[in-house]
């Protein structure tokens, strides 16, 4: 490896990427340059604009939160006489569950906020859903008269789930789902499922052993019926194997786009308000270290704030994600836009003809166009709800990169026809007057 060679040219393509943006002979020889230019400054590119969310996110919070007087006064209403407190990391609650997603009456609803506070496990608190079983006119049966039919007859309904918001208590059909999970293990009968009947044996020895008894055993017993005989629950449940109530909560605000809420979870909060300028905040994520009661105003500022700081840094994973997405439509947009702009530069006799130079060249502006939505993202945060920052700075990020090769079109089209026009100009000076060599000759 010619150690001297590298370095010149690591020293030149340093050379194009600081300065191609500001020099438009730098921006043309991107034309001509590698495409690993591009995937370089998407990179940057998608570092900045998610870098820069992230510092204006984080920084604008506690600002929206202090005017987000119509949300505190919810919160502090509403939770200022509940025991909560934190243990080993968990929020406690010693009342009953607090849910006013499904009762409009409720005295908790203040300001026209929704409250939930649930803190039992998720994975051990069911919901008793029904499954709905709809034919093609829409006529509805009960899923156990779905089951009954023939597999032919089947195939004519569709199946959705319906959240109760009621918790399931797994003790009260054990002798329901021990009969069919008795007979999913018959091998002489016509129910027979193997994997079934393994499982189901296992759980008899560790019942009869004493290793497993009272709710974990009901739970386990529940479970196992439910992935016998109904269908899977992998697409709508989150939490366990069988619909909880904790995706009812989920499934209510999503469904009815709620955008006023809190709601805590043993492990994790959600919550959604408007400040009282309009600018709409949404957040979830786990608490803060803490340990416990919950005690006053302070306190329950301490579960929102301490919440938010402490998934501070993950914000940014949370913009990357949604990213690649962006960065799809932000390559598709620049190669129609290479090609559009090819015919036009190809006509113009400019040195980039070609859609993939066009594409390359404009690549190298990305870099700085970063920079710019770096600014910007941490700038309107404070002024717009996330979402519409994270709009708006996608859209500069690309309006900068089309400005820019803007500027450098025209400029190279101007001055390519000054060229032309001095062409014939320049060429009648070159053309010999004779009438000037006769005056001079007399």
């Amino acid at each position: 490896m010619n150690f001297k060679k590298f370095l010149g040219d690591f020293s030149d393509w340093l050379k194009y990427i600081c300065f191609n943006f500001f020099h438009n002979g730098y921006a043309r020889s991107g034309a001509k340059r590698s495409l690993l230019n591009v995937v370089f400054g998407v990179a940057v590119g998608v570092v900045l604009i998610c870098g820069g969310l992230t510092v204006g996110y984080n920084a604008s919070f506690g600002t929206h939160y202090e005017n987000a007087d119509k949300f505190r006064q919810f919160a502090y209403s509403a939770l200022g006489g509940e025991q909560l407190s934190f243990e080993d990391g968990k929020l406690c609650y010693d009342g009953d569950r607090i849910e006013t997603l499904s009762d409009k009456d409720s005295p908790y609803r203040i300001n026209g906020y929704e409250l939930v506070v649930d803190t039992r496990p998720a994975a051990e608190t069911f919901d008793d859903f029904t499954i709905i079983c709809a034919d093609g006119d829409g006529k509805e049966i009960t899923y156990d008269e779905y089951a009954a039919l023939p597999a032919k007859d089947r195939a004519g309904y569709k199946l959705s789930l319906r959240y109760s918001g009621v918790t399931l208590d797994t003790s009260a059909k054990q002798d329901v789902y021990r009969a069919h999970l008795d007979k999913a293990s018959d091998r002489d009968g016509g129910e027979y499922k193997s994997g079934i009947a393994e499982e189901y044996n296992f759980l008899k020895e560790k019942e009869a052993s004493g290793e497993l008894s009272g709710k974990k055993l009901h739970d386990a017993v529940y479970k196992l019926y439910a992935k016998s005989y109904y269908p899977s629950f992998d697409k709508v449940e989150s939490y366990a194997s069988v619909p909880t109530v904790r995706s009812y909560y989920i499934s209510k605000l999503s469904e009815n786009k709620y955008g006023k809420y809190l709601v805590l979870f043993d492990e994790y909060c959600l919550f959604s308000f408007y400040t009282e300028n309009g600018i709409a905040v949404s957040f979830s994520g786990g608490y803060a270290a803490a340990e416990g009661a919950v005690a006053g105003e302070q306190g329950i500022d301490g579960i929102i704030l301490g919440a938010f700081d402490s998934n501070a840094s993950a914000n940014f994973l949370v913009f990357a994600s949604d990213m690649v997405f962006s960065v799809l439509v932000f390559v598709l947009i620049a190669l129609v836009a290479s090609v559009a702009f090819a015919g036009l530069s190809k006509k113009q006799g400019l040195e980039y003809t070609t859609s993939t130079g066009i594409f390359n060249l404009m690549g190298g502006f990305l870099p700085v166009s970063g920079i710019v939505a770096f600014v910007f993202g941490a700038w309107l945060p404070f002024s717009l709800s996330v979402r519409a920052a994270y709009l708006t700075v996608r859209l500069i990020f690309l309006a900068v990169v089309f400005a820019r090769f803007g500027v450098l079109l025209v400029m190279d089209i101007i001055n390519k026809k000054k060229e032309k026009r001095a062409v014939p100009a320049a060429a009648a000076e070159a053309v010999a007057d004779p009438f000037a060599e006769e005056i001079d000759e007399k």
